[in-house]
């Protein structure tokens, strides 16, 4: 399955390598995206900076206890600000924990030093006040472009957990290993996924925990899709999206092809509210779009696996062995 993984050619000067540096007692350096930086083995008061893609994999992790403050979302009709997926994959919410909230990408520095962190992980989007958060704790930028098995390892060794990835690495590739061998030719089958509500619609060429999961059981992506994304050169996280003509859209027939909904969008979000939006852009799509004739179409909720966690691991691997395996696709060309 082809992938872009290039960010912005500003970006690749930030992550060229940096000269290791001596750390004093208790700490160790750490190459990221805007250098090496001296950071605690064992950190116990955590920032985080984004949190679909650090803080969630931290809780995951078992390391909620440590995060003190993390960017969050504000939502309509919310009671109050909340973590992105955290609760809904984990029950884990700024009104649950002792986790403060620091904004929607807009941060408080001073709010921030009140924490006193000892450690503050961003990413690259952070760039601008970078030297401003060394100031208040040693800074970490992760790069969303990197594979989303290395970004998760990454997030571990910083909390101080690696020995935990390392366990849920090998049951994960065993379980994908498993899944494999019951798939009866899973590299000649091409995955695509679409988005389409009333009104909006597009292609992904990268949807966190499915994309993962597809690529490491050996499925495809639609031809159509990959040309889609050719020459794309800025990667802003595990979810790489575009909006397309609706020509583009029935190109993008595959041998399956996934629709998400978003449970939390309430009515207007939901399977019929996606299946109106189709036949909005294609009225009657489902008798000449080949993977819906064919019954190969999945409209599917897509919070569980739309996140960077080894939960959301399992979760696409449960959808994608409910259509895959004992089931004779037919199979769609374009």
């Amino acid at each position: 399955m082809k992938r872009v993984l290039t960010t912005l050619a500003a970006l690749a000067v930030m992550t060229s390598p940096a000269l290791a540096q001596d750390c004093a007692e208790g700490q160790r350096p750490h190459d990221h995206a805007a250098g090496n930086t001296c950071v605690p083995e064992r950190p116990e008061r955590i920032v985080s900076l984004h949190d679909l893609t650090i803080t969630l994999p931290l809780v995951e992790l078992g390391l909620t206890d440590r995060i003190v403050g993390s960017m969050g979302r504000l939502e309509d009709g919310a009671s109050g600000p909340t973590l992105s997926t955290v609760p809904d994959l984990f029950g884990v919410d700024f009104d649950s924990a002792d986790i403060e909230f620091l904004g929607v990408w807009d941060y408080d520095l001073e709010a921030i030093a009140s924490l006193q962190p000892d450690l503050i992980i961003g990413r690259p989007s952070e760039e601008e006040i970078y030297d401003q958060l060394s100031a208040i704790a040693p800074t970490v930028l992760l790069d969303p472009a990197e594979p989303q098995l290395e970004f998760l390892e990454g997030v571990a060794t910083l909390g101080g957990a690696p020995d935990r990835f390392d366990q849920m690495r090998r049951a994960y590739d065993a379980r994908i290993a498993r899944l494999k061998g019951l798939i009866a030719d899973p590299g000649n089958v091409d995955i695509a996924v679409l988005y389409s509500e009333p009104g909006w619609h597009g292609i992904y060429d990268t949807f966190y925990a499915l994309t993962q999961v597809a690529d490491d059981l050996g499925l495809g992506q639609a031809e159509a899709v990959s040309e889609l994304f050719d020459g794309t050169e800025e990667v802003i996280d595990h979810a790489t999206s575009k909006e397309i003509s609706v020509e583009a859209i029935q190109a993008a027939d595959a041998d399956l092809t996934f629709l998400p909904y978003w449970a939390e969008d309430g009515a207007r979000s939901t399977p019929a509210a996606v299946r109106a939006g189709m036949e909005a852009v294609l009225p009657g799509w489902c008798d000449f779009f080949r993977a819906c004739a064919a019954g190969q179409v999945v409209i599917f909720e897509a919070t569980p696996v739309y996140a960077v966690s080894f939960t959301s691991f399992d979760a696409a691997m449960a959808l994608l062995e409910a259509e895959l395996v004992g089931r004779d696709l037919t199979e769609i060309t374009n």
